[in-house]
């Protein structure tokens, strides 16, 4: 099995997307994640969290991250055509503008 990052692109950060949304409307969103997280829970390695407050960082300093990343979560799969059919009905697309990244974590040798 193979180890795979699956990115949250969004072009709204969580704090914005939960900053109007009363906590029943949090719970209401979470649902479906919950059961997404719960049909794959054999190859979930890491659930992951949404991201905040990034930065860019360069050897000139640091500026605020202009990525969309929203959050991100870890699976093991057979290869990238497995992970195409775990994300396929992923909750994120729930959103418009939405999208998911996925890359291989390959493995290094010590």
């Amino acid at each position: 099995m193979a180890k795979f990052l699956i990115l949250y692109r969004s072009p709204m950060s969580f704090e914005e997307q939960m900053a109007t949304a009363t906590p029943e409307e949090m719970q209401a969103g979470m649902e479906p994640w919950m059961a997404w997280f719960g049909k794959y829970s054999k190859e979930i390695t890491d659930l992951g969290s949404p991201l905040a407050h990034g930065q860019h960082f360069t050897p000139d300093g640091a500026s605020d991250s202009q990525s969309h990343i929203a959050g991100y979560t870890f699976v093991e799969a057979a290869d990238m055509a497995a992970v195409r059919g775990i994300v396929s009905e992923h909750p994120h697309f729930m959103r418009p503008g939405n999208a998911i990244e996925v890359f291989e974590v390959m493995p290094m040798g010590m």
